[in-house]
């Protein structure tokens, strides 16, 4: 049983914290950690965090930490390594096979990941470690063979919609939801919705998500894109939304959803489109070719190409009985991912 749940985390830019979901249990509390500031701040700086937590550091017995975070190496020097938990849900490693190389900035942002991959590297070989993909497994086992799977998944009940009704919309609307970033491949899907268009297909891109960038950096690049491609009546940008109710219904109001990242962890909105009867086309990177095969649970491509993405479109547009055994399938394996069972096994397992 857990008697008490601290939640450590940063407020937003107003100060404010900000959950998806309505805290109802009495026995939650949250620990403000000041505002989310730069990387290399929050990991030459971090040390400030100590006063925040050092009061409950005695009281609690074991700290999960999120990671990679610019923060797990101040954690490491705070907490004893007995109470100390790791909990991997990304690939920073990956990322820094894409960046860009041009520019003092880009090469300074390139090697503080490298480092701050080396920091975690050392972290994971001494420490409990959780990841919750089997690629992370397979590159993490390699320096701590102890490192367990777990599911990061946040589907409850109410996010499970069995379509009976697999019709696509005259205007075709495709999907993405997620951090807007270049990474994710939204540069080479609004390419595709051109292509698609050209081909005489009519359909909308929504785009569900925020920018990293307090700036909307790379918001303000699509957008510029749009135009260019005579698509601005096509690309619509619907702003972040809520889990659960809210989210629900565009996934469920949507024809297919297409993530077309350079690199993930695991997806987990590539769970909530097959929990939500939702067909999806996914790059092969990641766990994705460790949980997914092509045809199966979902359309399996190559990253960075507009014509893989709008050919498996028109597969899914044209083949009614292949979008039938993807939606189902991707369904079946969505239940395994259920928040209420797997929170269970991660609490035994800590």
């Amino acid at each position: 049983n857990c008697k008490k749940l601290i939640l450590i985390a940063h407020v937003d830019h107003n100060k404010n914290f900000k959950s998806e979901y309505v805290l109802k249990s009495t026995n939650i509390v949250f620990i403000n950690i000041g505002e989310k500031k730069s990387a290399p701040s929050r990991m030459f700086f971090g040390f400030n965090i100590y006063n925040k937590i050092k009061k409950i550091i005695p009281l609690v017995d074991y700290f999960l930490i999120r990671v990679p975070t610019p923060l797990a190496f101040w954690f490491s020097i705070i907490i004893p390594n007995s109470k100390l938990r790791l909990l991997v849900v990304a690939d920073d490693q990956e990322a820094v096979k894409f960046m860009d190389n041009s520019g003092l900035r880009n090469k300074l942002i390139k090697m503080f990941l490298i480092f701050s991959n080396t920091v975690l590297n050392f972290l994971i070989k001494k420490t409990k470690t959780f990841v919750n993909s089997k690629s992370l497994h397979a590159r993490y086992k390699k320096i701590n063979p102890n490192v367990l799977i777990t599911s990061t998944s946040l589907l409850r009940k109410d996010d499970y919609f069995k379509k009976s009704n697999f019709n696509v919309s005259k205007v075709v609307k495709l999907l993405f939801v997620g951090r807007i970033d270049l990474s994710k491949g939204i540069i080479e899907t609004i390419g595709a919705v051109k292509i698609l268009k050209k081909r005489g297909i009519e359909c909308t891109y929504s785009i569900v998500g925020w920018d990293d960038n307090k700036k909307d950096k790379n918001k303000n690049k699509i957008k510029k894109i749009s135009p260019q491609f005579n698509l601005s009546d096509n690309v619509k940008f619907l702003g972040k939304k809520n889990n659960g109710n809210e989210l629900n219904k565009i996934y469920r109001d949507s024809d297919i959803f297409i993530l077309a990242s350079y690199y993930e962890g695991f997806p987990r909105v590539v769970l909530e489109s097959m929990a939500n009867s939702l067909p999806v086309i996914v790059s092969c990177v990641g766990s994705i070719p460790y949980e997914f095969s092509n045809n199966n649970e979902a359309i399996i491509i190559n990253i960075k190409s507009s014509h893989e993405i709008s050919n498996a479109v028109i597969r899914l547009i044209n083949d009614i009985e292949l979008r039938k055994k993807i939606v189902r399938n991707a369904y079946s394996y969505s239940l395994k991912k259920d928040l209420s069972k797997n929170v269970k096994k991660l609490i035994n397992s800590i």
